[in-house]
């Protein structure tokens, strides 16, 4: 028993040094060319690279420009579209009805029209910063702790939507969860 124990330790030691030796001596050569090479690539040789393969690489803020440069136009096109269609319901208003111009006009400018914009990753307190921007609500508190307490923080939906200023706090949560 014992000699058999000592033969099967000599075995151990043996394996661990042969494998010592070819790691230090014959495998650390090619290993540090390996990672030597790897080293030398460069960030524009890597994006060279991957946009050859059909990627398009962008870094953070080249990407959250692009996100603002979309989201700013397609804010502009739904506003310019909202513009245009007011203008003529103003003028179909005008033609039809002479008597009540000046309570059609107040109705109109009590009633705006935002697009909210909700991107991934953003909380209910951003939601209520974009819908105070759009002058839309009053109270950022009260619309986040109404969220909390409906359980709709977590479940925005990323997406553009119409938000008029009329429409109630339970009317924009069922729009955007």
């Amino acid at each position: 028993m014992a000699n058999s124990l000592r033969s099967f330790s000599i075995g151990l030691l043996v394996a661990t040094v042969s494998c010592g030796v070819v790691y230090y001596v014959g495998g650390s050569d090619q290993l540090a060319d390996g990672v030597q090479a790897e080293e030398d690539i460069t960030n524009d040789e890597m994006i060279l690279q991957l946009e050859n393969e059909g990627y398009l690489v962008r870094n953070s803020v080249e990407w959250e420009d692009e996100l603002n440069t979309v989201i700013d136009t397609t804010r502009q096109e739904v506003e310019a579209e909202y513009a245009e269609l007011e203008e003529a319901d103003e003028e179909e208003e005008g033609q039809e009805e002479e008597e009540e111009p000046a309570e059609e006009e107040e109705a109109q400018e009590e009633e705006s029209v935002f697009l909210l914009i909700i991107r991934n990753g953003m909380t209910s307190f951003d939601v209520a910063d974009e819908l105070i921007r759009g002058n839309i609500i009053d109270n950022k508190q009260e619309f986040v702790v109404q969220a909390e307490q409906q359980n709709l923080a977590g479940f925005l939906k990323p997406g553009a939507y119409e938000i008029t200023s009329g429409m109630s706090t339970a009317d924009i949560f069922a729009l955007i969860t």
